[in-house]
């Protein structure tokens, strides 16, 4: 069982670009709501490190993915943490933006 959870700078980068979306588009009502839940979702994760899939062709093997809305969670593994490597929406050229990561 992990004990929690880092977001490298690519992640945050990643939650402060959502957050701004939704700030100009729906409000802070909803930012702080689907704030929440990508909280909540990270630590469920880190409570139970393993869960989500692998896409061999976008990461390497140690790299899960998780849908959460129309984003993906990307993380890896660590001894006492995961490592959030990024949250990217679905639709966005993930083979091109993991490469660079």
């Amino acid at each position: 069982m992990g004990k929690g959870f880092v977001l490298s700078r690519p992640a945050q980068e990643d939650l402060t670009d959502i957050a701004d979306y939704y700030l100009r588009e729906a409000g802070p009502q909803v930012v702080l709501r689907i704030l929440a839940e990508f909280k909540a979702t990270l630590k469920q994760l880190a409570k139970n490190p393993g869960i989500g899939h692998r896409r061999e062709d976008l990461a390497g093997p140690d790299v899960l993915f998780f849908p959460v809305r129309p984003y993906m969670i990307f993380y890896r593994r660590g001894r006492s943490y995961i490592e959030i490597i990024g949250i990217l929406h679905a639709a966005r050229d993930l083979p091109r933006v993991l490469g660079q990561r």
